[in-house]
């Protein structure tokens, strides 16, 4: 199978195509280089908008943070803990985050979205890894919005 940037870079998000609340990240990690061709491989098949319980499965390894015992994901949870003082939980346990985490977070009949601004997964804002495939392959838009003279910072 060969890369479909296209696809790639027309990927929204993970959620609900109309959510009441939208999350707007840089990018999705990425834990080793290495990985960095079976990751876009995947992404070439996915929709405009993919439940993020079924996608992260399928990139196999993050299955944990869904499921009966999910393990907390650093990075989702000040969403799960907004996303439930929003539903009135005023003081939200471990638990309740966990359950919010594994059963509704960026899922496609969920309130919400989970937006990157870079269609691609990538694990260091430092260094750019697709400079050295031959081109940055970003569509206008993005391009425009990532060379801002900000310095964004991942949670």
């Amino acid at each position: 199978m060969t890369l479909d940037w296209e696809r790639i870079e027309n990927y929204v998000g993970f959620g609900n195509r109309k959510p009441r609340v939208l999350f707007l990240g840089m990018e999705e990690g990425l834990a080793r280089d290495a990985d960095l061709l079976a990751d876009l491989l995947l992404r070439s098949r996915y929709d405009s908008y993919m439940d993020l319980a079924e996608a992260q499965t399928q990139l196999g390894g993050p299955a944990k943070y869904f499921g009966t015992f999910p393990k907390t994901q650093r990075t989702w949870r000040p969403m799960c803990h907004l996303m439930l003082r929003r539903a009135g939980v005023l003081h939200p346990t471990l638990t309740q985050r966990l359950r919010y985490q594994a059963d509704a977070l960026g899922r496609k009949n969920g309130e919400s979205l989970l937006v990157e601004l870079l269609p691609y997964p990538h694990p260091d804002s430092g260094r750019w890894l697709y400079e050295r495939r031959g081109a940055l392959r970003c569509s206008p838009s993005r391009t425009a919005a990532s060379s801002t003279p900000t310095k964004a910072t991942r949670v």
